[in-house]
């Protein structure tokens, strides 16, 4: 009877303690000031909430003006360290994006670097990170050698197997060769190429492209979907990458090569004039029926203001009321319309394509983005937070003998460039960049300030101005890097 009292005791203490918590955090709401157990972790950042709603940053329209950036390298066999046995490295570059919000120009500061380093490898290769991507709080570097995701320590360089994943649809012993990553409905989407294997060419077969080849697997269709936890729920998407292959116009004999892919939950759907350079597709066919004739619209309008050389030109006009969708972001990197995949040729197939899809991948849009340069191709896309539509991108050159190189552009879905010149060099000589990150909430120091620019002055009188400004008082939330900054260092 007694241990009865005592329990009945202890477990009405426990209560009253509960009930004191709550009425603490609601009179702290009640006065405005922030309790840290509301710290919200949501999609890719962290979100503090006075009234604890969970708030996506990633869904937000807001003026910034200064962004940390991560790019992290793909050394390939060179990730082996020179100096140190059993020890494999990666270099993360440091970054700033400025943004001038009265004129909309923008600008690269290039920072310092950090040294990622691990012990562990498969086959002797190891450390060679292919995307950059925040989740849950932690910034995660993913290894398409190893299959591993690393939890990445920027202050010190370390870097913690955190994740294993194994190929195809789970059950294969070979790691995933993981190409890209994105946050979508807060869980961490992982893909391969997309791509399909194919056995050596038989000598003996002269016809058709893929001469006798026979299909080992199609492990690289197989998408991952992970919660913070670590459960994987292994999709199969064949059928996605063979829609957006179709809307390419890739015969049964060509392939897509994907490296580049985010998840949107906020842009703008525009109508858009179609000339030789696009195409439309939709696999519904009262949406397929409906965009035809918003094309035959625009057509109508614009056919007495534009010649024939014109017509090549894309035009996009905005609907009355833009749209807000959530999309799939594609950038393909190789590709080719009829022949197979051959790693040797592959090198000098980059693409120059941006493809907008759906939620559920039945209506997908092509356009043209940048020059076509058979050398290089996009290996990696992110959303600039706190925008509508713009992005940055890195494109890369990997050609065997010749030095491999590494750029960076900012882009919107119009297709247009904000950077001048439009693909700014990545440091480093010799150095593959795959994968890039923004590190943390953008300042929006001078937006909330109202220290607003002057929209008459030039662009270069802008940059010189943003540097400076960045030099005198750095309001990013990423310290170490700001910290690492110096005048040699600043491109002018």
């Amino acid at each position: 009877m007694r241990d009865l009292v005592l329990g009945a005791l202890a477990a009405c203490i426990v209560m009253l303690i509960m009930r004191v918590q709550e009425l603490e955090r609601r009179i702290d709401e009640e006065r405005g000031r922030v309790d840290p157990r509301v710290l919200q972790q949501h999609g890719s950042f962290a979100v503090l909430s006075s009234a604890g709603a969970d708030i996506d940053v990633d869904g937000l329209i807001f003026d910034a003006e200064q962004y940390s950036m991560g790019i992290v390298s793909d050394l390939d066999k060179a990730s082996a360290s020179p100096s140190k046995p059993n020890t494999w490295y990666s270099i993360l570059q440091r970054a700033e994006l400025l943004r001038d919000i009265g004129s909309d120009t923008w600008d690269v500061s290039w920072g310092g670097h950090t040294i990622l380093e691990t012990h562990t490898a498969n086959n002797n290769r190891s450390m060679e990170l292919s995307e950059l991507v925040q989740y849950r709080g932690r910034l995660l570097g993913m290894c398409d050698r190893t299959g591993i995701l690393y939890k990445i320590d920027l202050s010190t360089g370390a870097a913690w197997p955190r994740w294993a994943i194994a190929d195809g649809d789970g059950d294969e012993p070979k790691p995933f060769k993981g190409e890209w990553a994105t946050v979508k409905n807060g869980k961490l989407w992982v893909g391969s190429p997309g791509v399909k294997w194919w056995a050596p060419a038989n000598p003996l077969a002269s016809r058709g492209p893929r001469k006798g080849r026979a299909l080992l697997n199609r492990n690289p269709e197989w998408v991952k979907q992970m919660d913070e936890r670590g459960h994987i729920v292994n999709h199969d998407w064949g059928p996605v990458y063979a829609a957006l292959r179709r809307v390419m116009g890739v015969s049964k004999d060509g392939y897509v090569w994907h490296e580049a892919v985010h998840w949107d939950s906020v842009n703008r759907l525009w109508a858009t004039r179609r000339p030789l350079n696009q195409r439309a597709h939709s696999t519904a066919p009262h949406t397929q029926h409906t965009a035809s004739l918003a094309r035959r619209r625009v057509r109508n309008m614009h056919t007495h203001t534009h010649t024939r050389a014109r017509a090549r030109t894309e035009v996009a006009m905005p609907l009355r009321r833009p749209a807000v969708l959530r999309s799939w972001v594609f950038l393909p990197r190789r590709w080719s319309r009829t022949e197979p995949h051959d790693e040797l040729l592959d090198e000098r197939r980059g693409a120059n394509f941006l493809l907008l899809a759906s939620e559920t991948f039945d209506n997908i849009t092509l356009r043209e983005l940048g020059p076509l340069e058979p050398e290089r191709g996009w290996t990696s896309v992110r959303k600039v937070l706190g925008t509508a539509d713009v992005y940055v991108g890195l494109k890369c050159k990997e050609v065997k003998g010749e030095p491999m190189e590494t750029k960076l552009a900012v882009f919107d879905l119009h297709g247009r460039f904000k950077l001048e010149p439009p693909f700014v060099a990545v440091p480093g000589e010799n150095v593959k960049f795959e994968g890039v990150e923004f590190l943390g909430v953008p300042s929006m120091y001078r937006a909330l300030s109202g220290l607003g620019s002057d929209p008459s002055v030039s662009k270069e009188e802008c940059k010189r101005r943003m540097q400076a400004r960045m030099l005198e008082h750095s309001t990013s939330l990423l310290s170490p890097a700001s910290q690492e900054m110096s005048h040699s260092l600043i491109d002018t």
